[in-house]
């Protein structure tokens, strides 16, 4: 499952930073915090227990998704803090 996922954050983060190479510079510099982001995302992968790949996987959380949801939290809180938001968040909707 680790294998997986990584395969498919790597290919959200690859399809982004091609995205990005037909924007200005100006939209370039002003995304290189969620650039960093997103490729440290990627990069500690291996650092997720099975229970948050579980939650990745349960809820098809993308990296976009982890991104916005850590930014939610004015940057604050952990990417692992995100996962688990994500699923508190998606068991209260199914309420």
């Amino acid at each position: 499952m680790k294998e997986r996922i990584y395969k498919k954050f790597l290919n959200e983060y690859n399809i982004f930073i091609e995205e990005l190479k037909n924007q200005s510079i100006e939209k370039i510099i002003s995304s290189a915090y969620e650039i960093v982001f997103k490729n440290a995302i990627v990069a500690c992968i291996d650092t997720f227990d099975q229970k948050q790949l579980e939650k990745i996987n349960k809820y098809k959380i993308s990296l976009n998704q982890l991104y916005r949801d850590w930014m939610k939290s004015d940057g604050s809180e952990s990417v692992y803090y995100s996962i688990n938001y994500i699923h508190e968040e998606k068991s209260l909707e199914s309420r």
